[in-house]
């Protein structure tokens, strides 16, 4: 979820599944009335039902539409934000939308198969189905494929793709967020939130356990092939290379100065 700490003078922006979550749960006791924490915790789901409708803000904003809700006074604000390994952001994305399909099937009362079959069919919530995660869940029957269906639906003109972090951190003239970290340097956030806060948060490394729903834990992803982890890397390639996550041995779509100059609203999706 997106974070805007007026008490602290800073953004937190939201990546989709790169971990966000685990910093608006530690941070959210830590807000004073005058913050916004926005998605997963249960206040921020309820702020969210509130400032979607009137302004845009919601638990995935991007720099782009940050600084166009935000204006000038975004520049009043430090931005910081958490980035993941694209094969690990990959694996999230399926096994969340394997989650959400057994949750549908748990609600209609329906087998897992019955289930896929009418939602392949087009029955079902229509907002539901178009998520690109669920359509590329949906699409087919293995990671490999959903993986590629998925970087297919949020491909750019110019190459990429709107599931890249890079894009996601990226505003209006170019300028990023000014303090990323990657997953493996979450340490380094903690203390950064830490000493802007001046106390310290809960280091979560999981979310807090929400009530039981009778469904089975998601199991990790499949392996990827070596074919699936270089259309990845075509696509994703400014996350490799900006946040060192290594290269593959393939050229980047659209080269590592293409313009992503496209709208974010298929993020909100996610």
């Amino acid at each position: 979820m997106t974070i805007i700490s007026r008490s602290h003078r800073f953004v937190f922006l939201h990546v989709p599944m790169a971990a966000g979550a685990l910093v608006k749960w530690a941070y959210q006791p830590h807000a004073r009335w005058c913050d916004l924490v926005l998605g997963q915790t249960p206040q921020g789901q309820q702020l969210e039902g509130v400032y979607q409708p009137l302004c845009g803000l919601n638990a995935f904003n991007t720099m782009r539409q940050l600084a166009q809700i935000l204006g000038p006074d975004l520049a009043d604000f430090d931005t910081l934000a958490l980035v993941s390994h694209p094969e690990s952001r990959m694996g999230s994305f399926y096994l969340t939308a394997q989650q959400d399909v057994a949750t549908v099937a748990q609600g209609a009362g329906l087998s897992l198969e019955d289930t896929l079959t009418s939602l392949r069919a087009g029955e079902g919530p229509q907002a539901f189905l178009k998520r690109p995660p669920i359509q590329a869940y949906l699409a087919t029957d293995s990671f490999d494929g959903f993986v590629a269906k998925l970087l297919q639906l949020t491909s750019l003109e110019s190459g990429g793709s709107l599931l890249s972090c890079h894009h996601h951190l990226q505003g209006p003239h170019g300028e990023t967020a000014q303090h990323i970290y990657p997953f493996e340097q979450i340490d380094q956030l903690w203390d950064w939130l830490d000493a802007r806060i001046g106390t310290p948060l809960e280091r979560l490394t999981a979310l807090p356990s929400a009530p039981p729903t009778g469904l089975p834990a998601p199991a990790a992803p499949p392996a990827i092939s070596q074919e699936t982890r270089e259309l990845l890397y075509r696509h994703l390639s400014h996350d490799y290379a900006l946040y060192g996550y290594g290269q593959a041995e393939s050229e980047p779509l659209g080269g590592r100065d293409a313009k992503d100059g496209v709208q974010d609203g298929r993020f909100s999706f996610f």
